[in-house]
């Protein structure tokens, strides 16, 4: 099943050819996504038996070019779940109020496409 994808626009959409195994090297950040964010989405039963919560998100950084985009792709593919990519630029505005109201739209898109 694909989800629709709205281009560039907030890059909404499922991509099912993201996947860990594709992604060469980076593999103490791939096992840490997987335990944290993988089995937390997908095995959320299981954390909280042990008494742990299970990570919401989180938040990847660094220069361009580093594969922090893939990486996020693939944890959506891996918990079936719609990815949307917002690049910096696109919340900024020399206008006042214009960075809010985009940010608005993305959460409201953001929640007609579950889970995302």
């Amino acid at each position: 099943m694909r989800c629709p994808s709205f281009g560039h626009e907030g890059g909404v959409g499922r991509s099912a050819k993201d996947r860990f195994e594709d992604i060469g090297g980076q593999e103490e950040i791939k096992r840490l996504l997987v335990e944290n964010l993988v089995y937390g989405l997908t095995k959320q039963e299981a954390f909280l038996h042990m008494g742990l919560r299970p990570a919401k998100g989180i938040l990847l950084f660094g220069p361009p070019g580093t594969g922090k985009t893939l990486l996020a792709k693939a944890v959506a593919t891996e918990c079936q779940a719609n990815f949307i990519a917002i690049k910096g630029p696109e919340l900024y505005s020399k206008w006042l109020g214009e960075p809010e109201q985009h940010i608005r739209r993305l959460f409201t898109k953001r929640a007609s496409f579950h889970p995302a």
